[in-house]
């Protein structure tokens, strides 16, 4: 009795008749294959597609947790403004959403405070610096503190700014192993020093004043 051929004899028969050479076995193997490859291909992209937005949600999920971690140890080494800390958390890339969340509560909490934050940098210019109110105010703003916050603020250390052009006066004499009284070149010198730490003329030539009473 005749064998029943297999499948793939039926598929060489059927091949013989519409090939007339033998690419047409090899000529569908190579079809299937690219049919196989373009749909894998597009699989594997929708699925790349899916991780790459799940990935989005995660590390959206993640600034929400972490955008006052961050504050809060941007905070730690020393007190900072509110434009400070909203400038921090935009470089650390968290979306307006978790800055403004973070913010208010730390400003809820006490931990921000502009008009305590403006007093202390004040106090700290004026005595560990020896700056004047001009280059003060130019810190605060760098800052973000509002400039009429700064004038009503700096106005309240006049006496302050004075003392600090002294000690600052005083450093400046001793670097430069000058002793009052000075000549005019010196207290020229000495003025656009003074000026260049931001007292004003008034305040300059009152400490000038001062040092020529108190020499020898």
């Amino acid at each position: 009795p005749a064998r029943t051929p297999n499948p793939l004899q039926r598929l060489l028969v059927q091949e013989r008749p519409h090939e007339k050479t033998r690419g047409g076995l090899s000529g569908r193997l190579k079809t299937w294959k690219r049919d196989l490859e373009v749909t894998l291909h597009r699989r594997l992209s929708k699925y790349l597609s899916k991780i790459s937005k799940l990935g989005t949600q995660m590390t959206r999920g993640q600034a929400r947790k972490d955008a006052l971690t961050v504050a809060l140890n941007y905070l730690s080494s020393r007190p900072r403004s509110i434009f400070e800390v909203r400038t921090k958390l935009k470089d650390k890339v968290f979306e307006s959403v978790e800055i403004d969340g973070a913010v208010g509560r730390l400003i809820e909490a006490g931990y921000l405070n502009d008009e305590k934050f403006a007093v202390s940098l004040v106090e700290s210019r004026l005595r560990f610096k020896n700056w004047g109110p001009a280059k003060i105010a130019l810190d605060l703003e760098k800052k973000g503190i509002a400039k009429e916050g700064i004038a009503r603020l700096l106005s309240g250390f006049a006496e302050a700014a004075k003392i600090a052009a002294k000690e600052a006066a005083r450093k400046w004499l001793k670097k430069n192993r000058l002793s009052p009284p000075l000549e005019r070149k010196e207290t020229e010198r000495a003025y656009r020093f003074l000026s260049s730490r931001g007292f004003p003329s008034s305040v300059i030539f009152d400490v000038i004043k001062e040092m020529g009473k108190d020499a020898p």
